[in-house]
């Protein structure tokens, strides 16, 4: 069947029928030999396979289209009843022919209409799709580099990112300043449209800053199952100047940076040597060079800091040395176990770790802040609470004036770091905590002049769409400015429908499925029901679905996807907009998540199963 033919009438389509059971029927009859061979138990799905490799020999996408406009079987699916589906269409498609033809035309227009308008408050609210290929946008946090460093943007946008989302819960207007510039800069010079969504912190509960670590920077090495290193670990250096030393470098590569003067003295086959903070001697072998930068290798494991002294050698002579600079701090955290006692605090004092004595006594237990009052005033004894989005759950055993005393029920058994800005879920209390935010207000006014759409965050009800209406009228906010109503709890999911009918006083309306806050709001059994409802609640709706949290999350942090995010990655074929998370690796996961969306544009269209043609042999 030529995929590219066009049926006009009802008799087309039904000529298409016959030719597909024809083509069944001459397959059954091809291979009746091995058919009789099978098991009387499995000749009948013997039959039923060979109609359906022949079925699929063909591209029937447009032929289901148009049966999906008349409303009947599109034979996604029929894998279990090839014959008895086709058989079954082509007496639906008799009937709809013998009615007048200003019926069908009606039913055929009616189902046109409503795909057509969820595409055009899709493109109205994301934009169109610059990639023909696929059906899905891609959304992609920007990091922090994003502010400084334009090539980056413009490889995003080379991979296929097509709207930048920039999180309001970090960083400042300067700095999201600086990305909107680089991102409207890029899409200028690559012809390439990107949108910019801003997300509002909300009223979500996160713990506060945590001191900070030392600085120190650790080099490791792959080992063998013999504890020997496998492979030397790839290490930078780079000259430093004075005047930057106010500066933290971040990035991806290990880098150390030394003086400029003893830069420029080194040269290939040179040696690094230092004692590291373990005092273990170690030592870099120079393996590439240029002006900006040398390449070295490391054997073994290593530990630096910025009073780390450094030799570099030639030939065993010492012709410089230094101390390494520029170490960034590592992040703190808070180190729990099963069993421990930790304190949330209404306080501004920065987390710490328990103190214990010589003899390993406890003196005082660990503490994380938390300054939202209705957090010490809301909860009871008994509770459930949740840190940073499941890996660490406890229980409030106490609660005073403004300390919660929370024993931890689970970790990993190897314990859990608590950082900073993790979430705190507490899906058993009934915390009265919604609407904006005082910080989501003056990001507001401005998100209001720089952004096409804004994120609202943790929208429960009604009541928290209409306190952002009347802060638009405030702000007198551009009526093309977008809102994305991010569904994160389980109050959120029930008040859906009334949510959506008070958002439809704006035109630009969507939906974003937080599944990281939803699966522990409502349970990660409960997950993939609620993303299925939430996903045929916005269809009906005809709002533009963004499909959100942990997509192709191990790919972007460390280079390599899980066999299962792969899979999740394709659901999102099922959305309008497919969002990635910032990290290292965050080029490869755009051009991944770009390449799977691509190829599942042709097997599915939101819930609908389509058929192309498949290539097998015979």
């Amino acid at each position: 069947m030529d995929s590219k033919s066009t049926p006009n009438t009802i008799e087309e389509l039904i000529e298409l029928i016959d030719s597909l059971k024809s083509q069944g029927e001459i397959y059954e009859q091809k291979f009746s030999i091995r058919i009789e061979g099978s098991s009387v138990n499995y000749q009948n799905s013997a039959r039923n396979l060979l109609h359906y490799i022949a079925l699929r020999k063909n591209d029937i996408r447009e032929l289901q289209t148009h049966l999906g406009h008349l409303g009947i079987s599109r034979l996604g699916k029929a894998e279990m009843h090839i014959r008895e589906s086709i058989n079954a269409v082509k007496t639906n498609l008799i009937k709809i022919n013998e009615l007048p033809h200003e019926a069908i035309q009606t039913g055929i227009e009616a189902f046109i209409n409503e795909k057509q308008i969820l595409n055009a408050h899709t493109d109205d609210l994301l934009g169109p799709l610059d990639n023909s290929d696929r059906q899905t946008r891609i959304m992609v946090t920007l990091p922090l580099e994003s502010s400084f460093d334009s090539s980056l943007v413009k490889k995003m946008l080379k991979s296929g990112m097509d709207i930048a989302r920039i999180n309001c819960a970090h960083d400042n207007e300067e700095v999201w300043s600086k990305m909107i510039s680089n991102v409207r800069s890029a899409s200028e010079k690559l012809n390439k449209p990107c949108k910019i969504s801003m997300d509002l912190g909300g009223p979500k509960l996160r713990t506060g800053d945590i001191e900070q670590g030392p600085r120190v920077q650790k080099i490791p090495t792959s080992k063998n199952a013999y504890g020997q290193t496998s492979h030397p670990t790839r290490v930078i250096i780079k000259p430093f100047e004075a005047n930057d030393e106010h500066e933290i470098v971040k990035s991806s590569e290990i880098t150390l940076f030394i003086s400029a003067n003893d830069f420029e003295k080194i040269k290939l086959k040179d040696i690094v040597s230092f004692r590291d903070t373990r005092n273990k001697a170690r030592s870099l072998t120079v393996e590439d060079l240029n002006d900006k930068y040398a390449v070295l290798s490391c054997a073994k494991t290593s530990y630096v800091s910025d009073t780390t002294r450094y030799n570099i050698k030639r030939n065993k002579e010492i012709i410089a040395s230094g101390f390494f600079k520029n170490i960034a701090f590592i992040e703190g955290f808070i180190m729990v176990n099963t069993g421990d006692v930790i304190i949330i605090s209404n306080t501004d004092e920065k987390g710490k770790n328990a103190i214990f004595n010589n003899k390993k006594e406890l003196i005082s237990n660990a503490m994380v802040s938390c300054q939202v009052e209705n957090l010490y005033t809301d909860t009871k004894a008994g509770e459930k609470i949740i840190f940073d989005d499941g890996e660490i759950e406890g229980k409030i055993i106490e609660i005073r004036k403004d300390k919660l005393f929370v024993k931890i029920t689970y970790t990993k058994p190897e314990g859990a770091k608590l950082k900073a800005d993790k979430g705190i879920n507490l899906p058993n209390s009934n915390l009265q905590i919604q609407g904006l935010t005082d910080k989501d207000r003056q990001d507001l006014k401005f998100i209001c002049k720089n952004a096409d759409m804004v994120n609202f965050s943790f929208v429960n009800s009604a009541c928290d769409v209409h306190d952002l209406y009347k802060e638009f009228e405030k702000l007198n906010a551009p009526k093309k400015l977008g809102v994305i109503y991010k569904i994160e709890t389980k109050k959120g999911f029930n008040n859906l429908p009334n949510i959506l009918l008070t958002a439809f006083k704006r035109d630009k309306i969507g939906v974003m499925i937080a599944r990281g806050d939803l699966a522990v709001e409502c349970g990660w059994q409960n997950l993939a029901e609620i993303q299925e409802e939430l996903l045929r609640i916005c269809e009906a709706a005809h709002v533009p679905i963004i499909w959100a949290t942990q997509v192709l999350e191990n790919l972007a942090k460390k280079g390599r996807p899980s066999r299962a995010e792969i899979s999740d990655a394709s659901l999102g074929q099922r959305a309008e907009c497919v969002m990635l998370n910032k990290g290292p690796y965050i080029i490869h996961a755009i051009k991944t998540l770009d390449s799977i969306l691509c190829k599942m544009a042709k097997h599915r269209n939101k819930k609908a199963s389509m058929l192309p043609n498949l290539n097998i042999t015979e």
